[in-house]
């Protein structure tokens, strides 16, 4: 082929007819090819033995999926200092809720990324909230975004995302990444109650159970996992990292400080007022409720059982209050009364279960404050279980 040369002058000649050509079009810049993109299948779910009932299934619905949101972060430095950028996220509601699993499929870019699961809470603007992993793990969670058909929940995940193309490979599917979401809150579970004045001054009275609440309740909790719950079960060793000090120590962060604030207090910390009646010669009563509340880490030998100015932690507590009524010429007595327990540390996706309280005589006549040493209280030893178990060895005597 023969090459042609177009002297030096000819073509400027050519160029600078072209731009006085109001009609004629300047070079386009070559064509960037576009960032290779990946598809992801998020499966999310709750592991088969969390998900029985816990207690009465009209109310409570412990491990119902109302919304899911997936947060991803690219790790492709891999440097895990928490400076993985937030590279997108997908929100979803199902049609009607989901009963213990849901599949969300989204687009991202190739290459690590670390994947975040957030169940039953309210779509969060986390590119205007978060740039990096590091600051969306501090977030802290509030109790008051749970509800007995509601529990927030969190899992974590990690994959490697491929080039997806379906033009170039027809059979291709999206990659697959199931995670375990944990919930954050604590379950206390109050199973049975047993009144028995037969050998007391209170033989004969009747008692009605008029509130059942928890106080001194931690109101917040980290977004944060220690590790990735992509695994055979939940029970794989992950725990939300738990507050900071400063956190757990602030009073804001906590509700129902020394009793029971019935207007500024999650639903999930109490049933007031409420009417149980049953029997007081020693027949349990079937009572099966459950209370829900974040972590709290406070020990035993911490709580001094005292009001103190600014607010220092404590245990979270069980509370019945209850209406104590005889008439019994010449024996009259109509007063609320109310028995205090002491929890044991807390932590979240574990089920503390109340089997039996059993009264024998009158509590205190306020919830005001607490005392270490009240007459009758029996301290039990106590068992913890994850949420896939009961705990049967809760049991207190007043």
């Amino acid at each position: 082929m023969k090459k042609i040369f177009l002297p030096l002058t000819a073509a400027l000649l050519v160029a600078g007819a072209a731009s006085c050509n109001k009609n004629a079009l300047a070079p386009s810049a070559p064509e960037m090819p576009a960032a290779p993109q990946g598809a992801l299948t998020v499966n999310i779910g709750i592991p088969a033995q969390e998900t029985k009932v816990q207690a009465d299934a009209a109310h409570v619905k412990d491990f119902q999926i109302n919304s899911v949101q997936v947060v991803v972060f690219d790790h492709s430095a891999g440097l895990n200092d928490g400076s993985d950028l937030l590279e997108t996220d997908y929100y979803y509601e199902p049609a009607t809720p989901a009963s213990n699993s849901v599949s969300v499929t989204l687009n991202t870019k190739t290459g690590a990324k670390i994947v975040y699961v957030i169940v039953n809470r309210d779509r969060q603007d986390y590119v205007a909230l978060c740039s990096n992993l590091s600051l969306f793990e501090s977030e802290l969670v509030n109790l008051s975004e749970n509800s007995a058909t509601n529990l927030v929940m969190v899992g974590k995940g990690t994959i490697t995302v491929e080039a997806y193309d379906r033009n170039k490979n027809p059979n291709q599917t999206a990659q697959a990444l199931s995670v375990w979401v944990r919930r954050q809150a604590a379950m206390v579970k109050l199973s049975g109650v047993t009144f028995d004045f037969s050998n007391s001054s209170l033989h004969g009275a009747t008692a009605q159970i008029t509130g059942i609440y928890l106080k001194n309740a931690v109101g917040v909790c980290r977004m944060a996992l220690d590790g990735n719950t992509v695994s055979a079960t939940a029970q794989s060793g992950v725990h939300f990292l738990p507050l900071s000090d400063s956190d757990h120590g602030t009073g804001y962060n906590w509700y129902s400080k020394y009793t029971y604030d019935v207007s500024g207090s999650p639903d999930v910390l109490s049933d007031y007022p409420v009417v149980i009646d049953g029997p007081t010669d020693g027949s349990a009563w079937e009572v099966n409720r459950c209370y829900f509340t974040y972590p709290n880490k406070t020990a035993v030998s911490a709580d001094s059982h005292v009001q103190t100015t600014p607010w220092v932690p404590r245990l979270t507590r069980l509370t019945l209050e209850v209406r104590i009524m005889l008439d019994d010429a010449p024996r009259y007595l109509a007063e609320t009364t109310y028995y205090t327990f002491d929890l044991p540390v807390l932590e979240s996706n574990k089920v503390y279960d109340i089997q039996n309280i059993t009264i024998t005589q009158l509590g205190k006549d306020n919830d005001d404050t607490d005392t270490a040493d009240s007459a009758g209280k029996i301290t039990p030893a106590i068992t913890v279980a994850p949420w896939d178990s009961d705990v049967i060895n809760l049991n207190y005597e007043f």
